[in-house]
């Protein structure tokens, strides 16, 4: 069954959270097992920097600055979901990678059912993908794959807050693979099952 990373910083006060994501960012921080983050650490420490002297100044602060450090704990939280599907990746069923990130693991037997579509985008080499019926979510997680007939060696394409995403660069006249899943209340869902689609 496949390994899902969780986050768990829901229900958790800002100057736990700030904590939780500088732990996670220190673990990764000159470990072998992650060559090329995405988002970069520098990235991630910028946002959880910000978060924290947001939270400062609005102390005793009005409104303003409330909205404020609430959207910069918002783009913490979501560099750090993003962070984690990078260690997901790279991880794929080895645990002790995950853990070595400082994140938790969750196994899930529940799929949510996904009505994946492929169409010709708007320039060759171009593919715009639609999960039908799924509104807009934390992020969608998408991939693609050349289909060569033996095991898919899945890229990522991308990351949305949208249900559809447009992949360039592709190979015309060639047949990828392509899936999706979902983030919602930190808790990754399984992977759609790959749909098949030749790229004009």
């Amino acid at each position: 069954m496949k390994l899902v990373v969780v986050l768990k910083m829901g229900g958790l006060s800002i100057p736990v959270k700030v904590h939780k994501a500088r732990a996670i960012v220190s673990k990764m921080t000159g470990n072998s097992n992650f060559v090329s983050p995405s988002p970069t650490l520098e990235e991630v420490n910028a946002v959880i920097d910000e978060a924290e002297q947001s939270y400062v100044a609005a102390r005793d602060a009005g409104k303003a600055e409330t909205a404020r450090m609430n959207e910069a704990v918002d783009r913490m939280e979501w560099m750090i979901r993003r962070l984690a599907f990078y260690v997901q990746t790279v991880a794929r069923e080895n645990t002790e990678i995950v853990y070595s990130a400082g994140l938790e693991l969750k196994r899930s037997s529940k799929r949510e059912i996904f009505l994946l579509e492929a169409k010709e985008g708007d320039m060759p080499g171009e593919v715009k993908l639609i999960r039908k019926s799924g509104g807009n979510r934390v992020a969608y997680l998408w991939q693609h794959a050349e289909d060569n007939g033996s095991e898919p060696v899945w890229i990522d394409s991308g990351v949305t807050n949208i249900s559809s995403n447009t992949i360039v660069g592709l190979k015309s006249e060639s047949p990828y693979l392509f899936r999706v899943t979902i983030v919602e209340n930190n808790h990754q869902q399984p992977w759609s099952e790959g749909i098949r689609f030749i790229v004009k």
